[in-house]
């Protein structure tokens, strides 16, 4: 097969991967070793940038981003990209990717991890909403996130 077709064939088959079910979001790749994802989201009508943290169990929202939700419980302390914050307890209802998410995810401020960053930090999405996907790539090489 020819290097042309071989091309053309890969294309067709990642455009119908994607058709399938699987939603791509592209990143911004950043931090001292270029080894943090940030995706952009839309929330209530507004931009909204994540990291995506595979490490992070439970998920952070930053209060600025949603100072509207009822606080369930109020935590001591967590260690957060080697901060520690004292985080609030919240119930969250999200769709990420056609998929409606519902869980309890921690809201702090993140105006430190938005200064290290050198990008406004409005969540880290950890393995609570990950989980709720069968597949999750992180794609440094294209930089792009792609949920199915």
């Amino acid at each position: 097969m020819s290097p042309l077709k071989a091309m053309a064939l890969f294309a067709i088959l990642a455009l119908s991967v994607t058709a399938w079910g699987a939603t791509e979001f592209p990143a911004k790749v950043t931090g001292k070793r270029a080894n943090i994802f940030v995706i952009t989201l839309q929330v209530h009508g507004k931009d909204r940038h994540f990291v995506v943290d595979t490490g992070c169990s439970i998920s952070v929202l930053g209060r600025d981003a949603f100072r509207d939700a009822l606080v369930l419980d109020t935590s001591e302390s967590v260690t957060l990209f080697s901060s520690k914050v004292h985080p609030e307890m919240i119930h969250v209802d999200l769709t990420i990717a056609g998929k409606r998410i519902s869980e309890k995810v921690f809201r702090t401020d993140l105006s430190e991890v938005s200064e290290a960053l050198g990008i406004a930090i409005d969540g880290v999405i950890g393995q609570d909403i990950l989980s709720h996907f069968t597949t999750v790539t992180l794609n440094f090489k294209t930089h792009r996130l792609i949920l199915e």
